[in-house]
């Protein structure tokens, strides 16, 4: 776009509107979409890591057995025999304390280790039983420090030993109570003092001793379970932590190697994807971030520019992605087009379909629905396209892309009719019923076999709705005729002038005619591409279905009250069409023409805008013509009068 800041005579324009811009485009790039792409990459990734498994796995193998000087196998087994001989071990020696238990005896310890010391608490018990034998003996004489009766010879816990006390032979004894001697269980921790019987008729000493025995058995074997209940579990969990510490060791060292072999496979894949997407988007991201600075350069300085760069350097990660579609409308090939101007032409195919099956004697014509949101098509369209194998990019609209999304529309648009007759006061009357069936665009997922990634940038962009449909109500200059009349305008020529012809090119390629098609509203009609019935009176298709538009009246009406924004009033012709239009007008002659001029056909029966001249030097002429069923430039071929509106001040 050219710098309007360079003329001092150029027509201030609102820069809000490419504000609003790079917010779109900045909503566009982050959120979601960034997700999606990133989502989309990790799934690439995780196939590259499928495929690559088993060439990884055997590589592993090869690098630990060079690591470990043994294969994987190798260790595995010896990590399995490991934990199968700490299983045996366990097993023995619950099989041997059963044993023991069976027969009154206390398990010993495993070999190799020392007795676990007494806890605490059974210290102090001992000791009290200690002291109150010491008392006893020592009340009767005896000796305190006499050598208990079941010290081993070796120092071996467990082997009794005959005492060197002398046994009384006419002692009484319990058949039930225990003997000091038979089968005691060892104690652990020092030996206890022995205990002398007292003598004959004393009957208390013989329950005292044998309660004594029988607290010192249960306390020792319940020690003894403890201990052993405890020890042999440690031992087998000793054995079966060093087996797995093995196997994780190999294990760990097969995933390093993985790791660094996918490590590698990520840098190649990523450098790829990095060196296709460049060499797909470059063109796209040149030419949108072309439009974007010089649009903001020229409109709002630089102030703005610097958020423009950075703008432009996440569009390269979305160009060539669905989510292109947001720039579509930044392109100026010669042979692109902004989305609307597309949708525009397909909408001419659309008129032709429905003026063909209107074409009858019919006495009414009723039609029902209404053709697919052209928000979900461009959706549905950019997800197909974009994304499919041999997709391409959906950034600049060019003639085979516009001939996709038609495609997309007629598949998405399925129309069928019908006539009924019916019995009035003058006789029959014939209605012919035009239903139009749109599907919507979850029904295109399962007619495109959408894959996830479609589906999610499906997603995300249906819930963009209000930036696609700022696409459809775009009114920036693209079209390449534009953009060229627009660059060559006279310098010398009136702000008025100039910003009449700005907006008149605005809609150059972008709205359908249509008879007696008004508006009187700023900016994009909403109503434009609706199918509507016309109702004017005076044309061949009075009475028929079509996209709703403009006539070339109307036309120059919306050009003239968006340049002065009168609040709602005509400023020329005030409605009354071309003738009405012709009247407010000064003649000239063809030579004195200049760019905002009118122009007229015989007896007013069209109007257009001078918009300029060619290389040649012959005069361009803007207008909404019924024979190309849009906003075109031509020459003045039809055009036989001309003048000046009153309106300009010159």
């Amino acid at each position: 776009m050219r710098d309007l800041k360079e003329k001092p005579n150029q027509p201030k324009v609102k820069s809000h509107v490419f504000k609003e811009r790079v917010k779109s485009i900045r909503r566009a790039v982050t959120g979601r979409m960034g997700k999606l792409m990133k989502d989309r990459y990790r799934r690439e990734q995780a196939k590259e890591r499928q495929a690559q498994e088993p060439n990884a796995a055997v590589s592993a193998e090869e690098q630990v057995e060079q690591y470990t000087g043994e294969s994987i196998s190798t260790v595995r087994s010896s990590a399995g025999r490991g934990l199968d001989k700490a299983r045996r071990t366990i097993r023995q020696r619950q099989e041997a304390k059963a044993s023991r238990a069976n027969m009154g005896q206390a398990e010993p310890p495993p070999d190799g280790m020392e007795p676990a010391p007494p806890q605490p608490g059974e210290r102090m018990k001992q000791e009290a039983i200690k002291e109150k034998k010491a008392e006893a003996i020592k009340g009767r004489g005896g000796d305190p420090e006499g050598t208990p009766p079941f010290a081993s010879s070796d120092n071996r816990i467990g082997q009794p030993r005959k005492s060197s006390a002398p046994v009384n032979s006419g002692h009484l004894r319990r058949a039930d109570a225990p003997s000091n001697t038979d089968n005691l269980p060892a104690v652990r921790g020092k030996p206890q003092t022995a205990i002398k019987e007292r003598p004959r008729g004393n009957a208390p000493a013989i329950k005292t001793r044998q309660a004594a025995a029988a607290r010192r058995g249960n306390t020792a074997k319940a020690a003894a379970e403890k201990a052993a209940s405890g020890t042999a579990p440690k031992a087998a969990k000793a054995t079966k932590a060093a087996a797995k510490t093995a196997a994780k060791k190999a294990v760990g060292q097969t995933a390093q190697v993985r790791a660094r072999q996918l490590a590698v496979q990520r840098a190649k894949k990523a450098a790829q994807a990095t060196a296709n997407l460049g060499k797909k988007a470059a063109q796209a991201v040149v030419h949108a971030a072309t439009a974007l600075v010089s649009a903001l350069v020229g409109l709002v300085g630089g102030a703005v520019l610097l958020l423009a760069l950075c703008v432009i350097m996440l569009v390269a990660a979305v160009v060539s992605s669905p989510f292109g579609i947001f720039f579509a409308d930044q392109q100026k090939e010669p042979d692109a087009v902004s989305p609307n101007a597309a949708i525009a032409q397909i909408n001419v195919e659309y008129t032709e379909k429905l003026a063909d099956l209107q074409a009858g004697n019919y006495d009414s014509i009723q039609i029902h629905g209404q053709p697919p949101d052209w928000r979900e098509v461009l959706a549905v369209f950019a997800c197909k396209t974009a994304s499919a194998e041999d997709g391409v990019d959906v950034a600049t609209l060019d003639p085979d892309r516009v001939e996709r999304l038609r495609q997309v529309f007629w598949d998405m648009t399925a129309i069928t009719t019908e006539e009924e007759t019916v019995e009035v006061e003058d006789g029959d009357e014939t209605i012919l019923h035009i239903t139009i069936e749109a599907k919507t665009a979850d029904d295109m997922r399962s007619v495109y076999q959408f894959t996830d990634y479609q589906n999610e940038a499906l997603d995300a962009l249906l819930e963009e709705m209000e930036l696609l449909g700022g696409l459809l109500g775009d009114l920036s200059i693209t079209q390449a005729d534009a953009v060229a009349l627009l660059e060559n305008l006279p310098d010398n020529l009136s702000p008025e002038r100039k910003a009449v012809i700005q907006h008149a090119l605005m809609l150059v390629g972008k709205v359908n005619y249509f008879w007696g098609g008004k508006s009187l509203v700023l900016g994009w009609d909403s109503r434009w591409g609706t199918t509507m019935q016309v109702t004017a009176a005076g044309s061949s298709s009075t009475g028929t279905y079509r996209p709703y538009g403009m006539d070339c009246s109307g036309f120059v009406d919306w050009v003239f009250y968006n340049y002065n924004a009168t609040g709602g009033e005509y400023i020329i012709g005030h409605g009354g069409g071309a003738s009405a239009q012709h009247s407010y007008c000064t003649a000239i002659t063809w030579d004195e023409a200049i760019p905002g001029d009118l122009v007229f056909y015989p007896e007013d029966s069209h109007v257009g805008i001078v918009g300029g001249r060619d290389e040649n030097g012959n005069l361009l002429i803007i207008h909404c013509a019924s024979g190309a069923n849009n906003v075109v430039i031509t020459g003045v071929d039809g055009f036989t009068s001309i003048g000046r509106p009153v309106y300009f001040t010159e």
